[in-house]
Parts: C-alpha cells; structure tokens; sequence
C-alpha cells in the first residue's frame, strides 16, 4: 500500500496561483504538480473558518476520520495550534506542533531562510524522510494566516513604479473595505505583500517536491495540495482570511497525483464542482478498495457537469451559510439585529462572486431558500 501525503496551505487562494490563470507571479512549483497530476478547476472549502473546514476534511460525510482507516501510521505535522487541536480530534497517531517554537519570530524577515514558511518546511522534509508505506503524513501550514514575514526587498519587486509602497508588517491584514470609500491602492499595497509570501511558499514547495521524489517511500505515495479556505482582497468587502463565504474565501486550489495511472491522471484538468473534502474520499476509496477503485472514484469525478449533476454543494461560517451549483451561487447572512441579507451570484462566468443579481432574480432566490 502506497503511503498518502497530503499538504494543506491556509489561507491559499487559486486565483494567486499560475496554474488557475495568476500572471502576476511565476509559480513553477505549483505548475510542476499541476502538470503531473489532476488540477481541479472548481474546488470549494466547506467554511471560511479553521477548524470547520478541517473538520469536514478529516472526516468523511458519515463521520469515519481518515487517520483511523490508514494500515501505517497517521502522522499530523502543523504549526497552527487550531489545526493540531482538530487533528487530536481527529484521533491522529502523532501529532506536531511546531507553533510555539516560531512565536518568538513573528517579524519581517531578512531572508527567505529565516521566515516561518521555512522552518516549517524543514519540520515537512523531517516527517518526510520518516515515512513508510501506508502511513497517511498530513502537513498543514498557517500559510497567509499567522505571519506574512517575507523580506521588504521580496514585497517590493511587486509594485509598479506608480504604485504605493508594499505593506510592511508582519500582521495579515484583516478589516472592512468598501470600494466605494476606501482607498484602492490600499488593495495594491496588500497584493504585492501577498503575493511575496505565495512566491516564497512557491519556492520552498519546489524545495520539498525535490527531496519527496527522491525518497524511496515518498516518490511513490499519493499527493495532495489544498487549503482549507482562502484569503479575501476586497471581496464580499472584506480583506483577510475567514471572513466570509465569497468565492475569495472559499475558492480553493485541489491538486491530486495519484499512483496507479499516472499517463491517464498526468496534466489533467476537471471542470466539476468539487469541494476539498474529496481528499479524504479518495483515501478511503483507495484504502478499502485498492488503486483500481480509486482510479474510478476519480475519474467520476473528473467529469464536466451535465444537467443531471446538478446537486449543490453546501458552505457555512459562523455568521453567513450558502449553496452552490452550476447555475448559481446563493449566500444568506443573519445580521446580529435579526436583519436577513441574501446575495446571489450567475454561475461559473462570475467566478469571483463580482455582481450581486439578487435584485433580479428574486424567483431564484425563493427557489434556492428551499433547497438552503
């Protein structure tokens, strides 16, 4: 039995990434794992909050955690204490918890070897080189939520010769932004800053890719690239990470390279409404019913969406819920003075939820509070 490794970025969003269409940053890293495996075009978190959205992907829909149904061992290496918090409850073997050792370096960082994305791939490349054959390794880093510590150097090569300044705390930014008030360059301060941290996780990824495909036991397990939710530039008027359930919080990259079929999975795309918790499908399907199985579940779900796969799928956060299907994306929000907000997206030409067509289409909102 192939051993699975499953690497999940927090606050990752597909549109920073190359190959979901970014021209503004080279990601040849996440462009290599494209091209060798499925790219899933249209995958969705389940919540733009943590420990939901973990929650849904160390489990199965009927409530069986992943780490208990692997032959090997199940090993979870964070340094998010949220996230190891959700693997204990996921009953995980070992659990590692790095977060406390990088607290004291929370700041901007010189070098790129100095930063947290680093460090923590370093602790991957330790749990890496002690995996065997059936072992489920799952690696989750704070990504954009806990430290955004690339060099102002980094940040700056990001800005036009117009442009303000990169933004140049350690903090991620979190606030309101209205589009209508707030000043936009404020938006393009925070992307060049972005956009050096996705370039440095870029990097380091490269880094790791390297050493698993040299590992004996590594180059032959079953990857996945993910993140539980993403982060927010303005979207749903918000900028940071959790903040609602627009497509910037809950758009999320899917890369799958399975072992098996490698010519039949290599540089594939899948157009299907997906969400992140087909990582643990897969592993199931796999581990109870071997690769052939598995190479089945994926190939159903690397199908484009026909009138009959019109099924939603469902999204919730602590203050908004909503659905979505290949027509329409629909997200309701309860105010805390009782008031009832309903916004609705035409699916997937508005793939970044840009024009609310609520106030046309008041028969489909009526027919989607149902199914909702």
């Amino acid at each position: 039995m192939p051993a699975f490794i499953v690497l999940t970025i927090d606050g990752l969003n597909s549109f920073m990434l190359g190959p979901y269409g970014n021209t503004m940053l080279e990601t040849p890293a996440f462009d290599r794992i494209a091209a060798a495996g499925i790219t899933f075009d249209f995958a969705l978190s389940h919540s733009s909050d943590l420990a939901d959205s973990l929650r849904r992907m160390l489990a199965t829909s009927d409530g069986v955690y992943v780490s208990q149904c692997i032959a090997g061992r199940s090993v979870f290496v964070t340094d998010c204490s949220m996230a190891a918090e959700s693997a204990q409850e996921a009953q995980f073997e070992t659990i590692m918890d790095i977060g406390s050792e990088l607290e004291p370096f929370k700041r901007v960082a010189e070098k790129i070897g100095e930063t947290r994305t680093a460090t923590f791939f370093s602790a991957a490349l330790e749990a890496i080189e002690q995996i065997q054959p059936g072992d489920l390794l799952w690696l989750h880093f704070s990504g954009l939520s806990q430290s955004w510590d690339s060099p102002l150097e980094l940040r700056n090569q990001f800005v036009g010769p117009d442009d303000p300044e990169a933004y140049a705390l350690s903090d991620p930014p979190q606030h309101s932004f209205d589009s209508t008030v707030d000043d936009p360059d404020l938006l393009v301060s925070i992307q060049a800053a972005l956009t050096a941290q996705v370039a440095i996780i870029d990097q380091l990824l490269d880094v790791f890719l390297k050493f698993v495909t040299e590992h004996p036991v590594a180059s032959k397990a079953h990857l996945a690239i993910t993140s539980p939710r993403g982060y927010s530039l303005g979207g749903g008027g918000q900028i940071g990470i959790g903040t609602s359930l627009t497509s910037e919080s809950v758009n999320v990259p899917l890369f799958l390279s399975v072992v098996g079929d490698e010519e039949e999975f290599c540089n594939l795309r899948s157009h299907s409404l997906v969400q992140n918790s087909l990582v643990n499908a897969l592993i199931m399907q796999l581990v109870q019913d071997g690769a052939d199985s598995g190479l089945q579940f994926l190939n159903r779900h690397c199908a484009v969406f026909t009138e009959d796969q019109s099924d939603p799928v469902f999204l919730a956060s602590s203050q908004e819920r909503a659905l979505q299907n290949r027509f329409w994306k629909l997200i309701h929000r309860q105010a805390e003075n009782g008031d009832e907000q309903w916004r609705l997206y035409v699916k997937p030409d508005d793939r970044w939820d840009a024009n609310d067509v609520s106030s046309r289409c008041p028969q489909i909102i009526e027919e989607l509070k149902n199914k909702l």
